[in-house]
């Protein structure tokens, strides 16, 4: 009885949520004062804050700000902190998609409640397409291609599931829809408890020894976290280069670090 009581509770600040969120989500500001927004939004126990080291997806965000990406696809959607605001520097037209898989591991899945919330957060003119299924899927694959019309991506997000099999398949399924010159971002490259970082720092090793990179990270020693980008090259992304090992326990490397 208590716990249903909790949760009806929880559903209607959703919804409290939401209202405000399609007022307040909707103005254009400075970068700083999204980022202020999504860490500190908060209607009772309702929060979007992004599951970012603020350091690292701030300057994220800043190098997408040079190239507005118009089509984004996010492979893990959580509370939608990140989505927010991946939608503040993209363009106004953007169209973009988000994959969560109910129920999954590593804090994926939400509720059919948080949807309404989750529609609310792009920019007047911007479209959004949010897929409940697994990104392994082919049919989860057909449906993301279909709402992007053909069209390439100009920037992946990874942050799904964090196996190291699971991230190295959204990597080689997706990873060839973004173009020529565009970025494919993961997330949690710094080592850290298996719970929080899963395989991905190992897969990150392997990536950074293929193709060109740059690493936004905070601290090395701060135990997960951690943004790594691929550089998708002037002929396209081949996903299958050298990625046949679960590559070696690191520090920081590739091409270009921030830190």
């Amino acid at each position: 009885m208590v716990k249903a009581l909790r949760r009806s509770k929880f559903i209607l600040g959703v919804a409290a949520a939401t209202w405000r969120l399609q007022t307040e989500a909707k103005r254009e500001g400075e970068l700083e004062e999204s980022l202020d927004f999504a860490f500190r939004f908060s209607v009772g126990a309702v929060k979007i804050a992004p599951a970012q080291v603020r350091f690292e997806i701030e300057e994220l965000l800043r190098l997408l700000q040079e190239g507005p990406p118009r089509n984004l696809l996010e492979i893990g959607t959580a509370r939608g902190g990140t989505l927010f605001l991946l939608s503040r520097v993209a363009t106004a037209d953007a169209r973009l998609a988000s994959i969560d898989l109910p129920g999954g591991e590593f804090g994926g899945g939400y509720d059919s409640f948080w949807i309404p919330l989750l529609r609310a957060l792009p920019r007047k003119g911007q479209t959004l397409k949010l897929v409940r299924a697994d990104s392994h899927d082919p049919k989860t694959y057909d449906e993301t291609r279909r709402w992007f019309a053909g069209e390439p991506l100009d920037c992946l997000l990874i942050d799904g599931d964090h196996r190291f099999e699971g991230v190295r398949r959204d990597f080689v399924m997706y990873g060839p829809l973004v173009r020529p010159n565009g970025l494919i971002v993961i997330h949690d490259i710094v080592p850290g408890p298996e719970e929080r970082v899963g395989g991905v720092p190992a897969f990150w090793n392997l990536l950074k020894n293929v193709y060109q990179v740059r690493e936004l990270v905070d601290d090395w020693r701060q135990g997960g976290w951690g943004i790594g980008i691929v550089e998708v090259g002037h002929e396209g992304l081949d996903p299958e280069l050298s990625l046949t090992s679960t590559g070696t326990e690191g520090g920081p490397g590739g091409r270009e670090s921030v830190a």
